[in-house]
């Protein structure tokens, strides 16, 4: 099977929460953040009402239990704006330019306008589907990123050759068709 397609700035990003949102490191690092730093706020407030500061107290509580509920928000956004900083000083060069993927029994050979590898199937790690891209993972660290949703055509044909992959190399399918950065 052979696709062509082009990538933006937009799949780029998406590609980049994507793995964000699956590294253990990042999650650890958000929940600690998360929690941590109320828990010193709700410390604070809690020496502060021991000092007869009540009003302070409750402002410092407020601050505490303001940054619990709404770390999350302020997190999703600054990582949006940090990996699109990122892929901006990164990708810039690979937006909208065509990308042909052919699909053969033993590899992957991948041609952009600037480059041509091949990737042997058994080097792929993962195959991951979620609602609008296959994000192949290589066990380079390195991943393949294909926007299911440009190829409204083919799109059964490559689920079903990615399948056909997974069966034949053992690699680990996950589908998240419900994945969306959080």
């Amino acid at each position: 099977m052979k696709i062509e397609f082009t990538l933006n700035r937009e799949d780029f990003l998406q590609g980049q929460l994507f793995f964000t949102s699956q590294s253990s490191q990042i999650i650890k690092s958000r929940r600690k953040s998360r929690f941590l730093i109320p828990v010193v706020y709700m410390l604070l407030a809690m020496s502060l009402f021991i000092l007869d500061e009540d009003f302070v107290g409750m402002i410092v509580f407020a601050f505490g239990l303001g940054w619990f509920l709404f770390s999350p928000l302020l997190q999703r956004k600054r990582y949006m704006r940090y990996l699109g900083k990122y892929i901006d000083e990164h990708f810039a060069n690979r937006f909208d330019k065509p990308v042909t993927i052919t699909f053969n029994p033993d590899y992957l050979e991948a041609v952009d306008y600037e480059s041509e590898y091949k990737v042997k199937v058994t080097e792929i790690v993962e195959a991951t589907e979620v609602r609008d891209y296959y994000f192949l993972k290589l066990s380079g660290g390195g991943s393949i990123i294909i926007p299911s949703y440009k190829l409204t055509l083919q799109r059964k044909e490559l689920s079903e050759t990615i399948l056909e992959l997974v069966e034949y190399a053992g690699i680990k399918q996950i589908i998240n068709l419900d994945w969306k950065w959080k």
